[in-house]
C-alpha cells in the first residue's frame, strides 16, 4: 500500500489537474478483488461503516481510504472444511445500507454490504473459491498471526 501511496503521489505531481479517484485507477493491481464495502461490527447495534476491502491470498484486509499504508482489519480466509463460509444475507436485526452479505469464520460471523448486486456475486464467487483452496504450511502459519489479533 505504501508503494501504491508513493506511486499516486507521483501521478498528481505529474497531473495536478486530475483528482486522487481518477489517478488510482492507473495504479497496480495486486489483489484478487478490492473495492468498497459496509463493514458492520460484531454487535447488532454498531454502525455500518464504509470501507475498502482487499483481497490479497488468503488476508482479506479493511482500511479507511483504499490508500491507507496499514489497514484498520484483517480477516483470514481459511478452508470451508474449517467452517469459513460466505452466503447472501446478513442476520436478523442488523442494518447494512446496500445488498448484504455474510462472512462467517469460526471467531467471529461479519456482515458486510455491497453497492450493487454484481458487485455482491464477485464478492462472494471470489471468497468461495478462496475457501476452496486446500490452506498451505505457509497459510496455517499466517492464521495463527491473524486469529490471535497481532496484526
Amino acid at each position: 500500500m505504501a508503494i501504491r501511496a508513493a506511486k499516486l503521489s507521483r501521478l498528481q505531481v505529474a497531473f495536478p489537474s486530475c483528482s486522487a479517484e481518477d489517478l488510482s485507477r492507473d495504479l497496480t493491481r495486486d489483489f484478487l478483488r478490492e473495492g468498497w464495502l459496509w463493514k458492520s461490527g460484531p454487535s447488532v447495534s454498531d454502525t455500518p461503516r464504509r470501507r475498502w476491502f482487499s483481497l490479497d491470498h488468503r488476508r482479506l484486509m479493511y482500511l479507511e481510504h483504499p490508500l491507507d499504508p496499514y489497514p484498520k482489519g484483517e480477516i483470514f480466509i481459511g478452508n470451508q472444511g474449517d467452517g469459513y463460509s460466505v452466503s447472501e444475507g446478513v442476520p436478523a436485526g442488523v442494518k447494512v445500507p446496500g445488498l448484504g452479505f455474510s462472512l462467517r469464520t469460526p471467531q467471529r460471523l461479519f456482515a458486510l454490504a455491497s453497492p450493487s448486486e454484481e458487485d455482491r456475486t464477485e464478492w462472494i464467487a471470489v471468497l468461495r473459491s478462496v475457501m476452496e483452496r486446500p490452506l498451505s504450511l505457509q497459510d496455517h502459519s499466517g492464521q495463527y498471526h491473524w486469529d490471535t489479533g497481532l496484526h
